[in-house]
């Protein structure tokens, strides 16, 4: 199953031939995400896949508009997936101030998930989350369920809850880490056994890194929100 998304555009001018690293003020030996430049450059770092680039450059962007647009972020964060709604919240954001000499185009998904890490990332990426046995209930995190696309992601969320709920301590390594960073293999090596168990019976899906870590973003920043308010997370359906 793969999961396909409208295109977010997000613009902004093309200075050709020029290509710098976004990562100048990371913690480049840990592969940590905590500090962030602050805007998105296609990073020159040797052996990233163009996967990996563009997964570092959604980051990158992330967490720009999160720290020039707090408050609209974090409208987006609570606008069900795919709505029209989120889609002109998204839209709105798009901001060529966070982009340095690039001219892209990202799947909403992928952007929606950069948010949500860096939502996490900022708010909680130095706590430790305390996850319980209930499975939360994420569908007021998708618009009507029996649209196929949303069935679809409030499956994704049921499963990245379970895998939370297995091993948080790997997904928040997934999390904190940089795209194609060892750190960030060594967690999804670490995390893939609890992957099997957490996918309803009869059903295989085809993750790639960006959808499963855009799925594992948002349903960990819901988790760790809830809990750190104090709130009791409902049932849901694994």
């Amino acid at each position: 199953m793969i999961l396909r998304t409208r295109y977010v555009w997000l613009m902004a001018f093309v200075c050709a031939g020029q290509s710098t690293t976004a990562f100048a003020q990371d913690g480049s030996e840990t592969g940590s995400l905590i500090r962030r430049a602050p805007m998105a450059r296609l990073s020159d770092r040797p052996g990233l896949s163009d996967a990996d680039r563009g997964r570092a450059v959604a980051a990158d962007y992330a967490f720009c508009l999160l720290r020039r647009h707090d408050r609209d972020v974090r409208a987006f964060a609570e606008t069900p997936f795919m709505t029209e709604a989120s889609i002109k919240a998204i839209q709105s954001l798009s901001n060529p101030d966070c982009l340095y000499n690039a001219k892209i185009t990202m799947p909403y998904a992928l952007i929606r998930g950069a948010i949500f890490r860096a939502l996490y990332v900022k708010d909680y990426g130095k706590t430790d989350l305390m996850v319980g046995d209930e499975a939360p209930d994420y569908s007021g995190s998708v618009g009507d369920p029996s649209l196929a696309i949303n069935a679809t992601q409030l499956m994704l969320l049921d499963f990245a809850g379970c895998v939370i709920r297995k091993d948080a301590a790997s997904v928040k390594k997934v999390l904190l880490a940089e795209a194609g960073s060892d750190a960030e293999k060594n967690a999804f090596t670490a995390l893939a056994p609890a992957f099997g168990p957490c996918l309803p019976q009869h059903k295989t899906v085809q993750f790639s890194k960006a959808s499963l870590g855009a799925v594992l973003s948002e349903a960990m920043y819901r988790i760790a929100r809830n809990n750190m308010a104090g709130a009791k997370i409902p049932s849901g359906n694994m």
